[in-house]
C-alpha cells in the first residue's frame, strides 16, 4: 500500500520519534510510507474552542495534501477523530460542494494506527518484542470517538515477552483534554493523580497510551503550583513558557525542575480530599448522564439537533449580540464593547474606579481568567475577592 503519514503537530513538536517508529514499522511490513511536506494542523484546537469558521482553511488543506493515497495513518486517536468526524461538519457548514466531495473522499481513508494494522492490514502480531511490565491506558477519543475497542490491546498481547497488566478504572480520563489541561490545570492534575495512582498500583514500568508513554506526555503539561514553588529559584517562578528544556536522548524531553512522573504522582496523591471530590463529581455526572440517555431511544438524534441549534446560534451571534444591546439599552442598562482583552480589562477597571472603591467581589469566570482580568485589576491597585471567599462589605462585580 501507498500510505501517507499524518504525524500531527503535537507529535511533530514533542514526540518526533513516534513518526519515525510508525514509518519503520510499516516499511518493515512491506508498505510505502510518504510524509507529505505540506501537512499542517488538523484544526482540532480551533474547532473545539469555538473557532469553527477558522478551521476551514486547515480542513481544505488536509483534503488537498492527503488526496490520492491508499490510506492515511496517524498515531493519534484525537486527530483521527477530528478528521473523520468533524472535517465533514466544517466542510458542509462553511465550504462549498467541491470541498465537501474532496473531504468525503479523503476522510474515508484516514485511520488511527491500531485500526490500520488490525482492520486494514489484518495484523495483530507485527513481530515486536518488549520484555517489560506494561499497562495500557485507552485515551478518551480512541474510546468514545473512534471506538477502537480492544485493537490496541490485541496488538500488545501479541508482543513477545511482554508482561501486560490490567489498569484499574482504565476508561477514566487522564485529565489532559487538550486546552482543558491549560485552562483547568488544578482539576487536570487531580485527574492525572488518580490515573497515576492506578498506574503505580499495577507495578508496571511502562504505561502505554495511544501514541506515547503517559509520563512523557504529562511532563509537558502545566506543572502544579506546589511543584513549581518547590523546584523554582527563591522568589522566581519562570512559568510554563519560561522553562528551558533539555534533551536527555531522542525520546527523553523533560521540563527542568519537574519531578519524574512516579514521584509527582505520589506527591499529588496526598491531596485525598480533592481526589475524592473529583471522583464523586465525575462519577455522579457520568452515572446521571447514562441513566438519562437510557430513557430515550433517540437521544443521539436529540443531541445532534441541539448541536445544530448551537451552530446556527453561533453563525448569527453578531445579530444576537446587537439585539441584546438594544434590549439592555431599552431597559436602562449600558453595554460596553471591547475588541480585545486589553480593552475589556480597561473598561472593567474604569468602572470599578468610578465607584471610588478599592475592593471588588468577583465571581469565578473562565472568560475573565482567559483575558487576565484579575491581574489587570491588581495592577490598578484594586483588591479582588473571589465570591466563595467574600466577607462583606465590598462591591460585587
Amino acid at each position: 500500500m501507498r500510505i501517507a503519514l499524518f504525524i500531527t503537530c503535537f507529535n511533530d513538536m514533542m514526540f518526533p520519534r513516534t513518526g519515525q517508529a510508525v514509518t519503520e514499522l510499516l516499511e518493515r511490513l512491506g508498505h510505502t510510507v510518504e510524509f507529505p511536506q505540506g501537512q499542517t494542523c488538523c484544526g482540532q484546537m480551533h474547532f473545539n474552542t469555538g473557532y469553527r469558521p477558522e478551521t476551514l482553511p486547515m480542513v481544505s488543506r488536509f483534503a488537498e495534501v492527503f488526496a490520492g493515497y491508499d490510506a492515511v495513518v496517524t498515531p493519534s486517536g484525537s486527530c483521527a477523530g477530528m478528521v473523520r468526524d468533524h472535517h465533514r461538519v466544517v466542510a458542509a457548514q462553511f465550504g462549498d460542494r467541491e470541498l465537501v466531495g474532496a473531504v468525503e473522499q479523503v476522510v474515508s481513508t484516514v485511520y488511527e494506527l491500531s485500526e490500520l494494522l488490525v482492520d486494514v492490514l489484518g495484523l495483530t502480531d507485527v513481530g515486536a518484542r518488549f520484555p517489560h511490565r506494561v499497562t495500557y491506558h485507552p485515551t478518551c477519543h480512541s474510546l468514545r470517538m473512534l471506538r477502537v475497542g480492544d485493537r490496541p490491546l490485541r496488538l500488545l498481547r501479541a508482543v513477545k515477552d511482554i508482561d501486560l497488566l490490567e489498569l484499574p478504572d482504565a476508561e477514566s480520563c487522564c485529565g489532559f483534554g487538550g486546552t482543558f489541561a491549560l485552562k483547568n490545570a488544578d482539576v487536570s492534575n487531580a485527574m492525572l493523580a488518580d490515573k497515576m495512582r492506578h498506574v503505580l498500583d499495577t507495578g508496571a514500568r511502562v504505561p502505554v497510551r495511544g501514541r506515547q508513554l503517559l509520563p512523557d506526555a504529562h511532563r509537558r503539561r502545566p506543572v502544579p503550583a506546589a511543584y513549581r514553588r518547590r523546584h523554582s529559584a527563591p522568589g522566581r517562578d519562570p512559568g510554563l513558557h519560561g522553562r528551558r528544556r533539555t534533551m536527555g536522548g531522542a525520546d527523553n524531553v523533560v521540563w527542568l525542575g519537574t519531578p519524574a512522573s512516579p514521584e509527582a504522582a505520589r506527591t499529588a496523591l496526598a491531596d485525598t480530599r480533592l481526589r475524592a471530590n473529583l471522583r464523586r463529581a465525575t462519577g455522579t455526572i457520568r452515572d446521571k448522564r447514562l441513566a438519562a440517555t437510557a430513557e430515550l431511544d433517540d437521544w443521539e438524534e436529540l443531541r445532534e439537533t441541539a448541536a445544530a441549534l448551537k451552530r446556527r446560534t453561533l453563525r448569527h451571534l453578531d445579530q444576537h449580540l446587537l439585539r441584546l444591546e438594544e434590549t439592555v439599552t431599552v431597559a436602562g442598562g449600558t453595554v460596553h464593547w471591547a475588541s480585545n482583552a486589553a480593552e475589556a480589562n480597561a473598561i472593567v477597571t474604569r468602572l470599578v474606579q468610578a465607584t471610588g472603591e478599592s475592593e471588588v467581589v468577583k465571581v469565578k469566570s473562565m472568560a475573565t481568567q482567559e483575558i487576565g482580568l484579575n491581574e489587570a485589576l491588581a495592577e490598578a491597585g484594586i483588591r479582588i475577592v473571589i465570591a466563595d471567599e467574600w466577607a462583606p462589605p465590598c462591591r460585587t462585580l
